[in-house]
């Protein structure tokens, strides 16, 4: 057995320990942003309207209140940023005319030929086989 795919062979436990390690860096990442609020510049907050604009009146809850930047991935300024960036391209570009969703099949055979040179490994427990195939069909489909 090759020493380098030891992990790869884990099947459902290598994603537990994929989803595991994920958490750890966001707990790390998100500490990061807690201790250094005055160098980031969060601890000055200006949009104080968009609070107010999801309804928050009461500051007694539970825990303490961390106002996450926009450049933060994955928070909710980031994402609201993001979808006002695209609904600004839109209305200068023009109306959007097609609205295209583009999904994975495991069953494609590009996917089944790789997993094939990979003896007993299946689809479900290789995402970096199956993101790579999405990526390579998205770009040909773009």
């Amino acid at each position: 057995m090759n020493d380098a795919n030891i992990l790869l062979r884990g099947g459902r436990l290598f994603l537990q320990f994929i989803v595991d390690f994920f958490t750890v860096i966001e707990q790390w990442r998100l500490l990061y942003v807690r201790k250094h609020k005055v160098q980031l510049c969060i601890e000055v907050y200006i949009g104080l309207e968009d609070v107010i604009t999801i309804g928050e009146t009461d500051a007694s809850g539970i825990g303490r209140r961390c106002i996450l930047s926009s450049s933060f991935t994955g928070g909710p300024r980031c994402m609201r940023h993001h979808f006002l960036d695209a609904m600004a391209i839109c209305a200068q570009v023009a109306s959007l005319d097609l609205f295209i969703t583009f999904t994975c099949n495991l069953n494609w055979p590009e996917i089944e030929e790789v997993l094939q040179q990979q003896a007993g490994q299946q689809a479900n427990t290789r995402p970096n086989i199956v993101i790579q195939v999405f990526l390579l069909r998205l770009r040909e489909l773009m």
